[in-house]
């Protein structure tokens, strides 16, 4: 990490060195890394896609450690969607970008998949068909990487995604009348989700170099 931020301060517009620390660091300021890295000019294909699933792994972790206890509606709950927000709006890019049977594709797939359940919610119809082409996807990297012997590791986020996919159809006819009951009992008392918001208070997370934050706002950051 000391040879990375060294070689930052020589040369600022070199992704790679960004990268480099990402891997390394942790969430908070492996997060800024990525993201820094992700705005440098003539950025490789290669070190763009290493860049975006950084910021996913790094943004995800962080997001879902915050609201295990936050409280809904608190700036610790503001803060940790707009960490899921950003995870979920990188990974889209990463498929969209990234070849099939890159390395990261599977990882990608279920974060992009459960962050789209937790974030759009009701937008999400039981056949999943908003997640573009994402199942598909996901069957094309996993029978190709089980071909080529990269047999998946059965990872907690792994069993996560496979959960959530293969319950979601039935979970979402079973339950509806119930979540519809509860939705309208709470509708006036729960806060609601703005992705704008959330992209505006990750870009005030972002630029904040010193890290400075309180006990309520979150992680505090050296980078």
């Amino acid at each position: 990490m000391d040879h990375a931020n060294r070689a930052i301060a020589r040369n600022p517009n070199q992704p790679y060195f960004y990268y480099a620390l990402a891997l390394q660091a942790i969430s908070p300021d492996g997060l800024r890394a990525a993201k820094k890295g992700l705005k440098c000019p003539k950025i490789t294909p290669f070190v763009r896609c290493g860049l975006l699933q950084r910021a996913v792994d790094h943004a995800g972790d962080l997001g879902s450690t915050i609201l295990q206890n936050a409280s809904s509606g608190s700036k610790q709950w503001e803060e940790g969607v707009a960490f899921l927000s950003s995870a979920m709006e990188d990974a889209q890019s990463y498929m969209n970008q990234a070849p099939p049977d890159s390395r990261h594709m599977r990882k990608i797939l279920y974060w992009y998949t459960l962050l789209s359940m937790a974030l759009r919610g009701p937008e999400i119809s039981s056949d999943l068909s908003e997640l573009q082409d994402a199942p598909l996807k996901f069957k094309f990297t996993d029978d190709f990487a089980d071909f080529v012997g990269n047999t998946a590791a059965n990872t907690e986020l792994r069993q996560d995604y496979l959960l959530g996919v293969s319950m979601y159809t039935d979970a979402a006819g079973e339950w509806a009348d119930v979540i519809h009951r509860l939705d309208s009992e709470v509708a006036s008392k729960e806060p609601e989700i703005s992705q704008e918001k959330a992209e505006d208070d990750f870009t005030t997370w972002l630029n904040n170099p010193a890290g400075e934050s309180d006990e309520e706002n979150g992680p505090h950051s050296v980078f």
